[in-house]
């Protein structure tokens, strides 16, 4: 009884490993083969923790068209993000010159640029609205792809009055609505991926919008309009009871 059971154990699991690498060999052939049924990749790398990997590449699972381009098949210590992270990390000498090592080095220069000069640097979508608006002080635009799942009317401040101007950027993502931006006030724009540490970073940490500038821009160019406001009547405020206090005495 204890061999059939441990018998049927090894069949359910043996099947939920096929079934997993049925799965994976599927979604790779749905996502690198196109419609024109090229495969428009440089290489592949299959990695992972265990065992897995080696049977996807070396059992027949891999469509052959991908099988084809597998240019390695490394151990790596931990799966998810952080196994993505390792993977990349230990194939930069493969991933040398592609956009995402790019991608890595346009955020590691606007970091470098944070830490040394950190008043030519502003970070975030609304900061970087408020820069692109002064004209020419913006140098270059460093943005996350991942933006154009957002809505610019609803993210940018004072987007409704920017519309009166604009018809044509209703619509618009706040990714494309920055580029516009950009464009229209001749600045360099990186569009960058979120897939190495670096870039998830700049996503996470800065918001996935960044501007270099040429020159500073004064703090209280970057004020909320309503807070500019408020401070101006909270001023006066200050000045009439001033003025009060001399009277009395």
């Amino acid at each position: 009884m204890e061999v059939n059971q441990l018998t049927d154990s090894n069949v359910s699991a043996f099947s939920k490993r096929e079934y997993y690498l049925d799965k994976v060999a599927s979604d790779a052939k749905r996502l690198f083969i196109a419609s024109d049924a090229q495969v428009h990749l440089e290489g592949i790398i299959v990695a992972g923790s265990g065992y897995l990997k080696n049977q996807l590449v070396s059992d027949g699972y891999l469509d052959k068209r991908l099988q084809s381009k597998i240019v390695k098949v490394m151990d790596i210590a931990s799966g998810g993000r952080n196994g993505l992270v390792l993977a990349i990390g230990e194939s930069k000498d493969i991933f040398s010159g592609t956009k995402m090592m790019k991608d890595q080095e346009v955020v590691q220069n606007l970091m470098q640029m944070l830490a040394l000069e950190e008043d030519k640097v502003v970070v975030g979508v609304k900061e970087v609205f408020k820069a692109l608006q002064s004209g020419g002080a913006v140098e270059k635009v460093v943005l996350a792809k991942e933006l154009d799942d957002s809505s610019a009317q609803a993210v940018i401040p004072s987007f409704d009055k920017f519309e009166e101007k604009q018809p044509d950027c209703v619509e618009l993502s706040v990714l494309k609505f920055l580029i516009k931006m950009a464009e229209e006030v001749g600045a360099e724009v990186d569009i960058v991926e979120v897939v190495t540490s670096e870039t998830h970073v700049f996503v996470k940490g800065l918001g996935g919008a960044a501007a270099i500038l040429r020159y500073p821009l004064p703090i209280d160019f970057f004020a909320d309009e309503e807070a500019q406001k408020q401070d101006f009547e909270n001023y006066e405020e200050d000045e009439q009871a001033d003025s009060d206090l001399e009277f009395i005495f």
